[in-house]
């Protein structure tokens, strides 16, 4: 952390966010956002969603049904849990 006052530096992988402990809303919890390329995140996404969906299809489950199912299943675990830096 930066001892910088009026600003805190988030570690986190890829460009470093400064923020201003000014800014109104300091304090709340921080939702995390990706911070790879757009271009990485696609192409970590479709490897993932392509064994995936491999996996369902071996199982004998509907990916179009699964994909509902991890849906719901995400948000309410998001909401639960939130995901925060």
């Amino acid at each position: 952390m930066s001892a910088q006052k009026g600003s805190a530096v988030i570690k986190q992988k890829g460009p470093t966010k400064k923020i201003d402990r000014n800014q109104e809303g300091f304090g709340a919890p921080l939702v995390a956002t990706a911070t790879d390329s757009p271009r990485t995140v696609d192409e970590n996404c479709r490897k993932l969603s392509k064994s995936i969906i491999s996996k369902i299809r071996q199982m004998g489950l509907s990916p179009t049904a699964f994909a509902r199912y991890l849906s719901r299943y995400a948000q309410e675990n998001e909401r639960n849990t939130p995901f925060i830096i």
